[in-house]
C-alpha cells in the first residue's frame, strides 16, 4: 500500500494496485469492497481521504479512479469543478495522474 498526502490540499491517499490489499483497507475501514469484476476503484472515506484501488495497466483506468478523487477533493476544498476553465481539476488530476503512475 503507498500512501500521499496530496499537497496543498492535505487529503491522505492509500493507493494500491492488489486487489486483496484494496478489500483489506476498506475492511479495516469499516467498509466493504463490492467491486470484484472492476478494474479499479475508489473508496472515499466519512474521516476524509481516499482508497484507491487501480488493477490493470490501462491508464484510463487510472485517469478515471483519480478523477473521482479529484472531483471529491474539489468539492470538500469549496470549490466548483466545472466553474470557470476547470483549471483547479484539470491541475489536480494531472498532478494525481502523474504521482500515481509511478507507483507499481
Amino acid at each position: 500500500m503507498h500512501t500521499y498526502r496530496v499537497p496543498i490540499y492535505e487529503v491522505g491517499i492509500q493507493f494500491t494496485r492488489s486487489r486483496k490489499e484494496f478489500a483489506k483497507a476498506v475492511e479495516a475501514a469499516g467498509g466493504f469492497d463490492d467491486g470484484q469484476c472492476a478494474d479499479g476503484l475508489t473508496c472515499a472515506l466519512d474521516s476524509g481521504g481516499f482508497i484507491v484501488g487501480v488493477f490493470t495497466k490501462d491508464p484510463g483506468t487510472m485517469a478515471h479512479e483519480m478523477a473521482h478523487v479529484a472531483l471529491d477533493i474539489l468539492e470538500w476544498a469549496g470549490f466548483d469543478a466545472q466553474a470557470g476553465n476547470q483549471e483547479p481539476f484539470c491541475y489536480l488530476l494531472g498532478h494525481l495522474i502523474n504521482h500515481f503512475s509511478k507507483v507499481r
